[in-house]
């Protein structure tokens, strides 16, 4: 009986230590649960050949079996819990571990998975970029001292960015020395694209301008022949590009 007790005791212990080592896993709560049984039958044994009194043995059964129901609860529960924890862990396991789906990306997209906010694109388009006259450009013109003196008239066919790009070749044309009106020009003729320039052919002045143009990489098209006008004439169209 005493080596009953002794093992029942033993394993108790080892339960308890286990629990705190390990913290609170499964085999360790086994342990407790286990370790509290003997105490059952030892009482049930001491009951059944003690000559002490009825009320001495009902104590100390109701004792044993106290402590054997708390650890009994206390195993049941923490069990439990240690079962929902590792179905909430192999959960969120399979969820952060699955593979994304198969996706057939057509050119210039995007994919993303797993994203929390902010944009996903591919290839984004700002629309046509806004026309600039360069540094490099703006050199190109001020060098050009055949246009100095020249009078150009630059007609933008629409505002916003053709009138922007046209005042910007204004300034650089007037850094060469030309004189130069920047003016809206009629809105009807917007389906013309890019720089169209008409100029006297014969007079040395407006063939410099064209030629100014054509060196700076403006890519200006010949509109015709103003004979004997020596104002040059700039139409700004919409951006080719």
């Amino acid at each position: 009986m005493w080596g009953l007790a002794g093992v029942a005791t033993a394993t108790l212990y080892a339960g308890w230590f286990g629990m705190r080592v390990e913290r609170r896993y499964k085999p360790a709560l086994i342990l407790f649960m286990i370790g509290s049984m003997p105490l059952v039958v030892i009482d049930l044994a001491w009951c059944a050949v003690t000559t002490e009194p009825f009320g001495s043995r009902l104590i100390v059964s109701g004792l044993v079996g106290a402590f054997t129901g708390a650890c009994l609860l206390i195993g049941a529960t923490e069990s439990l819990r240690w079962l929902v924890t590792g179905a909430e862990a192999q959960s969120a396991g399979s969820a952060n571990g699955a593979p994304p789906p198969v996706v057939n990306q057509g050119p210039g997209s995007a994919y993303s998975t797993g994203q929390s906010g902010g944009v996903t694109a591919g290839t984004i388009y700002l629309g046509t970029q806004n026309r600039q006259i360069t540094d490099v450009q703006q050199t190109t013109l001020k060098q050009q001292i055949g246009i100095a003196g020249a009078q150009i008239v630059i007609n933008p066919l629409m505002p916003g960015e053709q009138e922007k790009f046209a005042q910007s070749i204004a300034f650089a044309l007037q850094a060469a020395g030309a004189s130069v009106t920047v003016q809206i020009g009629n809105m009807i003729q917007n389906g013309q694209k890019g720089l169209l320039v008409q100029y006297d052919h014969a007079q040395e002045q407006p063939s410099a301008i064209f030629k100014a143009l054509v060196l700076a990489g403006l890519n200006p098209e010949d509109n015709g022949d103003t004979r004997g006008n020596p104002i040059v004439y700039i139409k700004v169209g919409i951006n080719p590009n």
